[in-house]
């Protein structure tokens, strides 16, 4: 028996061989060495459980920095279409607020232009009529 399994033994966990017993690594921090053990990412060294990066693992992480990277990039992008989004709709609100304003004033006076022209209809006629009248005589 070498001294990693009896540091197993002695833990009482249910690790990767290769994995030895750190005071202060938490349980996700040791899953997570097994996980890149098992995958071939890192591998074991020394007696203590020193680790090093493989060429595999060396790979998977620029892989993984540039997935990232490109993680981050499209939410920027992301964000600023968003907020050029905003800024064309607080612009067409700010037009469509114009607009109804124009609507209701020319509504109003619209409104009282042709209230007058209704209730005064037969003397408008009346007038027209007799100033018609007195050109043509």
């Amino acid at each position: 028996m070498n001294d990693t399994e009896l540091m197993l033994l002695k833990s009482g966990r249910n690790l990767h061989p290769c994995i030895v017993e750190v005071d202060g690594m938490t349980d996700q921090q040791i899953r997570a060495i097994q996980f890149l053990s098992e995958e071939g990412l890192v591998e074991s060294f020394g007696p203590y459980g020193g680790y090093r990066i493989t060429e595999a693992g060396i790979r998977a992480l620029r892989a993984e920095e540039e997935r990232l990277k490109e993680k981050a990039e499209k939410k920027a992008d992301e964000e600023t279409s968003k907020r050029e989004e905003r800024a064309y709709l607080d612009q067409q609100t700010k037009k469509q607020f114009r607009h109804d304003w124009r609507v209701a004033a020319f509504e109003v006076f619209g409104g009282f232009v042709l209230g007058a022209i209704a209730d005064h209809f037969f003397d408008i006629v009346s007038y027209c009529s007799g100033f018609l009248g007195s050109l043509f005589k």
